[in-house]
């Protein structure tokens, strides 16, 4: 596996701050690992019973062969929040497993508009729709929060806006600005 993840597990009601809390403080810092689980590909959208906001050390991002320049210039700052703290990742759906034939998760989801991101998966994005919109990227990646606690979306260097949401983003119901909106209240 390429990074040190780290999730917190919790139900489809709104995402609060509340709710996060108690999360934590129910559940603690789960490692999500790379083990031997399994996903649906091409999931219809909006089918899922939980969310994992993954988090991970961005440190790591900035050692070979991962080294970002962007990202290795902001760690070297003192004052770096990534520096000494967890950053964002993503939030992905997840199953219970046992209500879905073992399936751990979906990912690049087909949605119910024609908008099939299993495409997005192997073409390096070429659908519009794999993206997130251009309004959610001008939303987002001018402020502050992106710059401080997701390093990894807030340049432009590396896809992971645009992974996080065609992997994970297209299994919920929102669009691009309200997934990114859900990640950016937690």
């Amino acid at each position: 596996s390429a990074g040190l993840f780290f999730g917190l597990v919790f139900g489809r009601s709104p995402l609060t701050m509340a709710s996060i809390r108690a999360a934590t403080s129910l559940l603690g810092l789960a490692l999500v690992s790379s083990s031997k689980t399994s996903y649906y590909d091409g999931a219809p959208n909006g089918s899922y019973e939980e969310y994992v906001f993954a988090m991970e050390w961005q440190p790591q991002w900035s050692q070979p062969p991962y080294c970002d320049l962007d990202i290795a210039t902001m760690l070297a700052e003192p004052t770096s929040y990534a520096a000494a703290h967890l950053s964002v990742h993503g939030l992905w759906p997840n199953y219970n497993a046992s209500l879905h034939d073992g399936q751990s998760w979906p990912q690049f989801c087909v949605r119910s508009d024609s908008e099939d991101f299993t495409t997005c998966e192997h073409d390096s994005y070429s659908d519009s729709y794999c993206s997130p919109s251009a309004d959610a990227l001008a939303k987002f990646n001018t402020t502050d929060y992106w710059q401080t606690y997701a390093l990894q979306y807030a340049f432009g260097t590396s896809d992971l806006a645009t992974h996080e949401w065609s992997k994970h983003g297209s299994c919920t119901v929102w669009t691009s600005e309200e997934y990114f909106t859900q990640i950016d209240t937690m």
